[in-house]
């Protein structure tokens, strides 16, 4: 057409199918989004629905249905600019950058809050601004040094929505998983409002739940989502990790929306679980940090494996835990790792509010604290380490029963000889 000095038109042919193509697509789309809404159907039936609805679109736009979603993807996006994300990714990180700096002097100037107080109050604020941002804290303030100074606004259409007080277009979403089938929905609401019900406000408006349940029998199938459109509670969420709920330790992962089995989901996913283990790791090691340049921990005082333990609880629980290691512990200890894991299990069973309250009651009554060793001299050191010792011989099934298991027993020492060997090794006990 151009050698020949005609201009060149689009076939009819091309711009039918292209119409064609995208009604198809907009059709599939709509529907598969109200199959995954039909908390009804069975899996079988949601495949066979879905097999279905792909193989009309597919005959209708002349293409799988895989392929006809990739590109009506491209062709939503297409009408976007990278000008316009960059500003809108730019307007997200100074208005977190900005809360963060606010909220960070306000811990500083608040006279009223100790040192461990004030160190959880700064993570806090890191976590919820790493969050809204999607960069670590130190990154943000000092890309917020640079852009302080920048003329990013909120545009008219932001605030308008913010007054009329719109719904969060792109909700928070955790998924809670490993539930006991006979825990409902309001023992759920129960355990989120006895765990952070003090510091957040939780309500059914605030925290949405939403219990995964049979089609058939309606009873639950030990899952459920909990949707927020606060960010900060998000992150409050995230700390039920590991939580026990009706003799469940529960597992609170943050969760997407959209399909099911999309690609797009199951890529976000993965990447919160990865951000989600990356934090909890730096949490405990900095909880670790901050007790050890306190003076309150000693280096290589707790061995690898209690700090990978650490990593596999809550922090709630640890923190907890942590504070009742450092306030009763016996430095004489001849295994502090043992001792805290101890403590790490008991306090994961009862309950953080419980063991606080505990180790409340105790203080009030002036009694020794938990695992110390009151005695001194000769005889402390001749006791050490005693105290983890007769609390986990009090749990031996055998001391319950009246029987000692002690090696200076006699009778103990007759029914095995070689206990009457003592030495170093194994070859002593052989």
């Amino acid at each position: 057409a151009e050698a020949s000095g005609e201009d060149y038109q689009i076939p009819a042919s091309d711009s039918a199918t292209n119409h064609r193509k995208l009604e198809a697509a907009s059709k599939l789309s709509k529907e598969l989004e109200k199959i995954e809404a039909n908390e009804e159907l069975k899996a079988k039936d949601r495949r066979s629905l879905k097999r279905k609805a792909e193989a009309i679109a597919a005959e209708e736009a002349g293409c799988p249905a895989e392929e006809l979603l990739e590109w009506y993807s491209t062709q939503k996006d297409s009408g976007g600019s990278d000008k316009k994300k960059d500003k809108a990714v730019n307007k997200s990180k100074l208005n977190a950058a900005k809360k963060l700096e606010k909220e960070l002097q306000r811990i500083v100037d608040d006279d009223g809050l100790n040192a461990k107080d004030r160190r959880s109050a700064k993570r806090k604020a890191e976590a919820i601004a790493t969050e809204e941002a999607g960069c670590d804290a130190a990154e943000l303030l000092q890309w917020f040094e640079l852009n302080k100074d920048s003329d990013i606004q909120e545009t008219s259409k932001d605030a308008d929505e913010k007054k009329a007080g719109k719904r969060h277009s792109n909700p928070y979403i955790v998924f809670i998983g490993q539930l006991a089938y006979s825990t409902t929905k309001e023992d759920l609401m129960k355990h989120i409002k006895n765990e952070l019900g003090k510091d957040h406000k939780v309500t059914e408006e605030t925290a949405k739940i939403r219990l995964l349940t049979d089609s058939k029998t309606k009873k639950s199938r030990g899952m459920a989502f909990v949707e927020t459109s606060d960010p900060e509670l998000l992150y409050a969420f995230l700390k039920l990790h590991h939580t026990h709920l009706d003799g469940r330790r529960i597992n609170v992962e943050r969760s997407a929306g959209g399909k099911s089995n999309s690609d797009a989901r199951k890529s976000k996913i993965a990447q919160y679980r990865k951000e989600q283990e990356k934090f909890m790791s730096e949490t405990v090691d900095k909880m670790l940090d901050d007790y050890k340049a306190n003076g309150d921990l000693e280096e290589k005082e707790l061995d690898d494996g209690v700090i990978a333990l650490c990593k596999r609880h809550s922090a709630t629980v640890i923190e907890q835990a942590l504070t009742e290691y450092i306030e009763a512990r016996d430095r004489d200890l001849e295994n502090p790792s043992a001792y805290l894991t101890f403590i790490i299990g008991r306090v994961a069973t009862e309950g953080v509010e419980q063991s606080k309250q505990a180790q409340q009651a105790a203080a009030s009554r002036g009694g020794a604290k938990f695992g110390r060793d009151s005695s001194k001299g000769p005889e402390k050191k001749r006791h050490r380490g005693n105290g983890i010792e007769n609390k986990l011989k009090k749990m031996s099934e055998f001391s319950k029963q009246g029987v000692d298991m002690s090696i200076s027993n006699p009778g103990v020492s007759n029914i095995f000889p070689s206990m009457n060997k003592r030495g170093r090794g194994r070859g002593a006990y052989m």
